[in-house]
């Protein structure tokens, strides 16, 4: 993960939310929820959708990789919108096709170093 001093400007909110964002391995997603869990703030999954949708930053950020709680895509507010996110997800392997297949559980846990191939070392 990044120091919060490498990512992009925002408010601190964003910015947890952002870093946060950077722990979620290629392949694999997690809901707004669990990023508001994961951050300590349970209840603000609406927030934590508000900041992936402010990321000035992506893909290198990857908000592509969250999904609503029912595993449904959710928004992109990229270039290219829910299509584009529908590629990066497919790029990653993950199944866009079927919601189950999609998220079948998980919390945010620290990148294997498979994921992180490719994230530039930063610290």
């Amino acid at each position: 993960m990044r120091p919060s001093d490498e990512l992009p400007p925002g408010t601190p909110f964003q910015r947890e939310v952002w870093a946060a964002l950077l722990t979620i391995p290629i392949g694999e997603v997690r809901t707004y929820r669990d990023i508001a869990e994961h951050i300590g703030r349970p209840t603000a999954a609406r927030a934590v959708a508000n900041a992936c949708g402010a990321n000035p930053d992506a893909p290198r950020i990857p908000c592509h990789r969250v999904v609503a709680s029912n595993g449904q895509l959710g928004g992109y507010s990229g270039p290219g919108g829910r299509a584009t996110k529908r590629a990066y997800l497919r790029e990653e392997g993950v199944d866009v096709e079927e919601p189950s297949k999609r998220y079948p559980h998980g919390r945010i846990r620290e990148p294997t170093a498979e994921a992180m191939v490719g994230v530039q070392d930063l610290t």
